[in-house]
């Protein structure tokens, strides 16, 4: 309408008023045209601008429910992640029993629960026994197959994984809840009984037993390093005594393990403090009555005390010393030896443990040591237990051989005490047996018959027998019908310093000039 009118009033009319009213339409409404055009584009762009917010509103949500799904994820991921590693921490990887880390854990809340509770609880400390000898003769990867199997029987006795671990090697811990010790030992028994069962493996059959020892809660300690370290002294000091058994704790195995640390760090300084000492005790053929050889038996005397073989050279093989000792003890022998006078022929007998024999380079070292002591191997005879038959037999009697290819003769001590039988005597091919003192002991009884055995299948495999612990002449004379002339025992003399065994050589000699 604006447009009309001021066309009208420019275009129509001569006076200047209207053309200038007309002339200001024109402007007003170009004007307004102009602010018409700006609004239209400031409503299209406010349009344009509230439809791009809400898209990006849009786009905003649905990144943060993508965000939020993808933390949720990762959060689950890195959850599950943390469980496996505290799993991986925490579990043996073999058995997948708990590892010692794992395991005290575990422990510690069932202590603070039997507290709460009011109840006690038994810590068994598990050795397998037999496992080193599967192990040795038929390889780590044969003997992990075993440990698993054992693991799984006690996995099951526990009715729980989280009531066992693997401590290590061969041993195992368990905690039994809710039981006093009467009841954990018989259920101990059962463990040990289910243990011992055989073991059917593709390739082999394999058969082990356990040692237990038992610790009490709270009657021992409420500590969880101190439970296991005294059920571990009990299982110590029962396998000292007998294994495949179970035993509870005490005071007195305290005392007998801290006795073994004494000795072990007394017995580890004693060749620098010149402790240790040998004697000779003679072997003699009681018909012509010369001296065979002369068993050299070791000697320690620790701040005036006596210390005997029995218990400081099991304490020597556990703690690594016996090698260091063992070479000692043949040193010394073969400069004592070289220097005596009264019988320069006389070979001797050197105790050896199966844990020296075993290790790598022995033989070399005993070649080693004859050549710088310039000692005749004819001269030196090597004693072995009849332990060495639990151990990796085949490995042991090639050792035997490289020994008596340098002409050095190998007797088996003790024989007759339960490892040995005779397809291994056999193939161990020794050349001296040496019947141990019980046998002697009861020769008229029981004893006659074993000897008798034993006599009689030594012949057959070329070996020689000497009778140990002889002390009666009753005893001689019987051993001397059965067949058996070589003797050794207080009968004749006993374990002497070299001195000693000058004189007893003089009057022994004496005597036998005398009888002649």
């Amino acid at each position: 309408m604006l447009f009309p009118y001021s066309s009208l009033l420019v275009f129509s009319s001569s006076q200047e008023f209207t053309y200038l009213l007309g002339t200001l339409g024109y402007i007003f409404l170009i004007v307004m045209i102009s602010i018409a055009v700006k609004s239209h584009r400031f409503t299209k762009n406010a349009i344009k601008l509230k439809c791009k917010n809400m898209q990006l509103a849009d786009e905003s949500e649905r990144s943060k429910l993508m965000i939020e799904q993808v933390n949720s994820d990762l959060e689950l991921k890195v959850n599950e992640r943390t469980k496996e590693l505290v799993d991986l921490s925490n579990k043996d990887p073999l058995t997948q029993l708990f590892n010692r880390s794992g395991f005290l854990s575990q422990l510690k809340a069932k202590i603070q629960s039997a507290s709460r509770d009011n109840q006690e609880l038994a810590v068994l400390f598990i050795d397998i026994d037999g496992f080193k000898a599967i192990n040795d003769g038929h390889g780590h990867e044969f003997g992990d197959l075993v440990l698993v199997q054992v693991a799984n029987r006690i996995r099951e006795f526990a009715d729980s994984q989280n009531n066992a671990c693997r401590w290590g090697g061969d041993e195992f811990v368990m905690v039994l809840e809710g039981c006093n010790a009467i009841e954990a030992k018989a259920m101990s028994a059962s463990l040990i009984s289910i243990i011992s069962e055989p073991i059917s493996l593709s390739k082999f059959d394999a058969r082990v037993s356990a040692t237990v020892g038992i610790s009490m809660y709270p009657e021992h300690s409420d500590s969880s390093d101190l439970l296991i370290n005294m059920a571990d002294t009990a299982m110590f000091c029962q396998k000292q005594n007998a294994r495949s058994k179970a035993a509870v704790f005490t005071q007195s195995m305290r005392e007998m393990k801290l006795r073994e640390y004494y000795l072990k760090a007394a017995l580890s300084s004693a060749i620098v403090n010149q402790e240790l000492a040998l004697v000779y005790q003679p072997v003699v053929n009681q018909i012509s009555q010369e001296v065979e050889f002369c068993e050299v038996l070791l000697r320690w005397t620790h701040q005036g005390e006596i210390v005997s073989p029995d218990e400081f050279i099991p304490i020597a093989e556990n703690y690594g010393l016996i090698h260091s000792i063992g070479e000692w003890v043949l040193t010394t022998a073969f400069r004592e030896t070289t220097s005596w006078v009264f019988d320069k022929d006389v070979a001797i007998s050197v105790n050896v443990s199966v844990l020296q024999l075993e290790a790598t380079g022995f033989v070399q070292k005993i070649r080693a040591l004859l050549e710088k002591e310039q000692f005749p191997g004819e001269k030196l005879h090597i004693e072995l237990t009849e332990s060495v038959f639990t151990k990796n037999v085949e490995y042991l009697a090639n050792q035997i051989r490289q020994l008596q290819a340098m002409k050095i003769s190998v007797s088996l001590d003790d024989f007759g005490t339960g490892f040995s039988s005779l397809a291994q005597l056999q193939f161990l091919a020794a050349d001296t047996v040496k019947i141990d003192k019980s046998f002697i002991d009861n020769i008229e009884s029981g004893g006659h018959s074993i000897i008798k055995a034993t006599q009689d299948i030594a012949k057959a495999l070329n070996y020689r027998v000497v009778a140990e612990g002889v002390e009666t002449t009753e005893q001689a004379e019987l051993l001397n019908k059965i067949g058996v002339s070589s003797i050794q025992g207080y009968l004749y003399a006993k374990p002497m310093s070299q001195d000693m065994l000058e004189s007893w050589y003089d009057r022994h000699k004496n005597t036998k000039d005398n009888d002649i």
